[in-house]
């Protein structure tokens, strides 16, 4: 009992609010149009919740989100960066699998298979990262991580309709290794900023950044994609993927596709750049407190 576990109704409403109406504005933008009263609104109505949101949380008894936790610059720029790596990954994890099926031709089963290289290497270079962490801290590591999604997601980007699948692979591959040697060193060291006290609620909010991450990075791959392709399938945008395999001549909506999962990756890997900075400015190592065995176990359960 006591004020630390008291739940937060409020912020949580009202984070929920921001998020649901930011994610419809970026999945209705390319059909109501950016410019329409409707996605206006919705975006403002993100705007204010959020901001309702950070006041809320600045002056409750016992926050959802203490904002304390950003004064720590390790906290804050690790969450940063995380944020940043989920938004720019969930572009592959999304435009991929349309890739491999509409342009190389491959059957929803295999367009699944070929997809795990990314998650194999990832398992592979998470446990190694993580000892190198432990000997020569996350900022580095970290930094050098991002960097490699960065240029990994600029060559999926470059794939063409005339792509092997090696191509793809190795790219898959390279980008595997770059969110492997990412994701440990940084959750380590956001969670060895915080007090032992504050373990659960920074395991929780790098849980929700994650999450919201990859949502929201999937609704902004979807609209860029789906401004790329209205102009060639008109009002049926995404749906029209599903039926570009039919024995129809699709090479127009293949070159708009193309198109998009370009601007998408582009997009995507200047989002990873941008986190690769605020991995940077963590600070030195002698700045960052080492992770104890039970912030280890947090970490685990927060990136998952």
């Amino acid at each position: 009992t006591g004020p630390e576990a008291r739940f937060d109704p409020v912020g949580a409403g009202l984070v929920a609010v921001a998020l649901v109406a930011l994610l419809l504005a970026l999945n209705q933008g390319p059909q109501r149009g950016w410019t329409s009263g409707y996605i206006l609104v919705l975006f403002a109505v993100a705007a204010v919740a959020f901001a309702c949101f950070l006041v809320v949380e600045s002056r409750v008894v016992a926050p959802l989100l203490s904002l304390a936790l950003f004064r720590i610059r390790a906290f804050a720029a690790g969450s940063l960066a995380a944020f940043c790596s989920f938004l720019a990954i969930a572009a592959n994890t999304f435009l991929m699998p349309f890739y491999l099926q509409l342009v190389l031709g491959y059957s929803p089963a295999k367009a699944g298979l070929f997809l795990t290289p990314t998650s194999l290497t990832l398992a592979v270079i998470a446990p190694i990262s993580g000892w190198l962490s432990d000997r020569f801290g996350a900022r580095i590591l970290s930094s050098l991580g991002l960097g490699l999604s960065c240029v990994a997601l600029l060559t999926l980007g470059r794939l063409d309709a005339h792509a092997h699948y090696s191509d793809v692979l190795l790219r898959l591959i390279f980008l595997g290794v770059g969110i492997g040697i990412f994701n440990s060193p940084n959750s380590s060291a956001v969670l060895g900023s915080v007090s032992r006290a504050q373990y659960g609620v920074a395991g929780g909010f790098l849980s929700m950044v994650r999450n919201s991450g990859q949502v929201i990075g999937v609704a902004v791959a979807g609209a860029v994609l789906i401004n790329a392709i209205t102009p060639v399938v008109g009002a049926l945008g995404l749906n029209a993927l599903q039926t570009a395999t039919a024995g129809v001549d699709h090479t127009p909506l293949v070159n708009a596709f193309l198109s998009g999962m370009r601007h998408a990756y582009t997009i995507s890997a200047a989002l990873a750049a941008i986190g690769a900075v605020f991995s940077l400015s963590r600070g030195r190592r002698s700045q960052q407190a080492q992770p104890s065995k039970e912030q280890e176990a947090v970490v685990m359960a927060a990136t998952d």
